[in-house]
């Protein structure tokens, strides 16, 4: 990883931009974000030619979180202000952007209390 994760992505919204801005914001706010698929977490990491290998490889980080009581987001409509009021100060501890469902793309999770992983 010292070689292969953008830490100028972190928090930015790496996959969350307008078409004419470099960086975005995060689409659930500011957390820790993990996907179910590869397919989607190697969105986060460049690729890095192993010579021992012989191809590139792209890093991930594989990780277990505790979710809580989970809010769950199935559109790209969000209110980022209210929902980070409802998990910092309301009933929930984390978000699910569950955009399988409607979307058919990638399930996304946000923990914001770095004891939950």
């Amino acid at each position: 990883c010292n070689s292969n994760f953008q830490m100028s992505l972190v928090g930015t919204g790496g996959t969350w931009r307008g078409r004419r801005n470099e960086k975005g914001m995060p689409l659930y706010g500011s957390g820790l974000y993990a996907a179910e698929q590869v397919t989607k977490a190697d969105e986060y990491s460049e690729a890095v030619f192993d010579p021992e290998v012989g191809a590139e490889l792209h890093a991930v980080l594989i990780l277990r979180c505790v979710g809580g009581c989970v809010k769950v987001l199935q559109t790209r409509d969000v209110d980022t202000d209210q929902l980070q009021k409802d998990v910092h100060e309301g009933p929930y501890h984390s978000v699910v952007g569950d955009r399988i469902t409607k979307l058919r793309t990638y399930r996304e999770f946000v923990i914001y209390d770095e004891n939950q992983c």
